[in-house]
């Protein structure tokens, strides 16, 4: 799937029924295929894994997942590139109409479709310029997110730890071990 998340004065906003920032079901194509949620062309029917994976089965090559459509597009498979070119394009357009009602100053893309670097930022950054955002207000900052694999655990982590009333100054010091855990995150959730 797809998701999201908005941080407002350091804090994460949940909105009113906890899933705000969930890009996930932005509906971009009207015509476009029935989402599991319901509502036709969402963000996730279109840059999915499976998405994905189903965009490029009948290029060369088998590939099982969105790991192996990244290999094979940085070693040079054009159909990989291009799905991968199109995601970003679709994630810019769903990021273009986000930033033009909430205007952030900063927008982290991640997760294994974020480690695809500047085969899925070369779209993303073009469909944001098409969409003018900055005809109302300064187009925010794109950076690579630095949650990595474990974003999913760690937003987990987080949850369960805002649920008893507790913060990551509450975790043992070996929880937040840079070194250990191999990823400076947990210092910053």
């Amino acid at each position: 799937g797809v998701s999201g998340g908005i941080i407002l004065n350091g804090e994460i906003y949940d909105g009113g029924n906890g899933m705000a920032g969930d890009l996930g079901h932005v509906a971009l194509e009207g015509g476009g295929e029935v989402c599991y949620c319901g509502c036709r062309g969402c963000l996730t029917t279109l840059i999915s894994e499976r998405a994905i994976l189903d965009a490029v089965r009948t290029s060369a090559g088998t590939k099982d997942s969105l790991r192996d459509v990244l290999d094979a597009a940085r070693r040079g498979d054009a159909a990989c590139q291009r799905v991968l070119a199109e995601a970003g394009n679709h994630l810019g357009r769903a990021l273009a109409n986000a930033a033009k009602v909430m205007a952030p100053s900063v927008i982290a893309v991640g997760g294994e479709l974020g480690a695809a670097g500047p085969l899925l930022f070369g779209g993303l950054i073009s469909s944001i310029e098409l969409s003018n955002i900055r005809a109302s207000a300064s187009s925010p900052e794109f950076v690579p997110a630095r949650l990595g694999a474990d974003a999913a655990q760690l937003g987990g982590l987080v949850a369960i730890l805002r649920h008893v009333g507790m913060g990551q100054s509450d975790l043992e010091p070996w929880m937040t071990d840079e070194d250990r855990i191999g990823s400076p995150v947990l210092a910053q959730v």
